[in-house]
């Protein structure tokens, strides 16, 4: 197994830097009348210990 698969099995569950930069892309591009006022971004599956 290469390090990116194990990396992806590892980590896969966790917010990834695309998806905040999606997240930023998406609220530049939000129609004017709309005010975002607070993001709140969690993982669907916090690592359990």
């Amino acid at each position: 197994m290469n390090d990116q698969n194990t990396h992806l099995k590892v980590n896969g569950w966790k917010i990834q830097p695309e998806d905040i930069g999606k997240l930023v892309v998406d609220l530049l591009t939000m129609n004017p009348r709309t005010l975002p006022s607070k993001i709140e971004v969690r993982p669907t599956r916090p690592d359990l210990k």
